[in-house]
């Protein structure tokens, strides 16, 4: 994971621009269980580690009604700014996903 988010910084994005990367991650209706838990943990704590200032926004959409409930019930004790830049969605096509990822 590290080094593919470095090859992206170095070869792929305009140097003198600050980019801002959009994390978008389709859950499809996966049961709890059968999720690759420890991968997003992994990418979780790599993000938050050393690319936290280039997330714009991170999108999870196709989430089950239970996990959905979880992720409202966590939003309360998150700080204001990382729920701003979470969406969490129990459709593939959240009302707010454009607006999250096109700001005009």
């Amino acid at each position: 994971m590290n080094f593919y988010c470095s090859y992206i910084q170095q070869n792929m994005l305009v140097q003198g621009n600050v980019e801002k990367w959009v994390s978008l991650t389709n859950i499809n209706k996966f049961s709890v269980k059968k999720l690759p838990i420890p991968f997003f943990k992994y990418v979780a704590a790599e993000m938050g580690s050393n690319y936290m200032d280039t997330i714009q926004c991170q999108l999870v959409v196709n989430l089950t009604f239970a996990q959905n409930i979880f992720v409202k019930a966590l939003q309360v004790i998150m700080d204001k700014e990382t729920v701003e830049k979470q969406v969490f969605s129990n459709t593939p096509n959240p009302p707010n996903l454009l607006k999250k990822v096109w700001r005009s």
